[in-house]
């Protein structure tokens, strides 16, 4: 499949890290990489100091999409997971993520998150800084560079 076809998923929801999610989303849309954020529905959800971010694509829209999935980055703390867990489209749409075995990068204190996910997961760092580096070094991996 062209590189071109392909996207990442940022998951987004009430209470998670908009510093994470906006430093992913730009840096591998800087790198010419197709980033799409999803989440249960199209409406704001503000994370956890207040910043509202909206949706691209909900998960049901997000499904459809999924043969073309690179990686999921999910921006959060492991309880604002496992209260998504509850959610029966986030619960159907984790079992698609582990169906396909779609790569996922999650924050360090969500590490626990491969109780609900069988394939690979990768944890980035909290710090700001260093996660800035770590963007970058996956958008560069990604897009062959």
């Amino acid at each position: 499949m062209s590189r071109n076809n392909l996207y990442i998923f940022v998951l987004w929801a009430d209470g998670f890290l908009e510093a994470a999610a906006t430093i992913f989303v730009t840096e591998l849309r800087r790198a010419g990489i197709r980033v799409k954020v999803i989440g249960s529905s199209r409406q704001h959800s503000k994370g956890t100091y207040g910043l509202a971010l909206t949706p691209d694509l909900t998960l049901s829209q997000a499904n459809a999409l999924l043969p073309q999935i690179t990686h999921l980055i999910i921006p959060a703390t492991f309880s604002t997971v496992r209260r998504l867990k509850n959610d029966p489209c986030v619960t159907a749409f984790f079992e698609q993520i582990n169906r396909y075995n779609i790569p996922v990068f999650i924050g360090d204190d969500a590490a626990e998150i491969s109780l609900f996910i069988e394939g690979t997961v990768t944890v980035f760092p909290a710090d700001s800084e260093t996660l800035v580096s770590f963007a970058r070094q996956v958008a560069r991996r990604i897009a062959g560079t």
